[in-house]
């Protein structure tokens, strides 16, 4: 059986063959994500349980849901427990 591509597909193998590449893969180290993890809490004003306590009260700010949501991703990338707040 012959399987033949969609439309789309088809762009996007044409884009792709004209020399365009992929982005690149950035792995930040441990000592990285623990240093972006203290610049986003600097940049927010408060800590990370201060964060999470507005969090809690649905009192963030549009920066703030997203500074908490950025520690949920390094937590994770960390491996440590992720607060299910966001």
């Amino acid at each position: 059986m012959l399987i033949t591509p969609a439309a789309s597909e088809v762009d996007d193998l044409i884009f792709m063959s004209k020399g365009r590449t992929m982005g690149t893969v950035f792995y930040p180290t441990r000592e990285e994500l623990v240093e972006q993890r203290e610049e986003i809490l600097a940049a927010a004003g408060l800590t990370e349980p201060e964060l999470r306590a507005k969090a809690d009260a649905g009192l963030l700010s549009g920066g703030e849901y997203d500074a908490l949501s950025e520690l949920d991703v390094i937590a994770y990338l960390l491996d440590e427990a992720v607060s299910e707040t966001v």
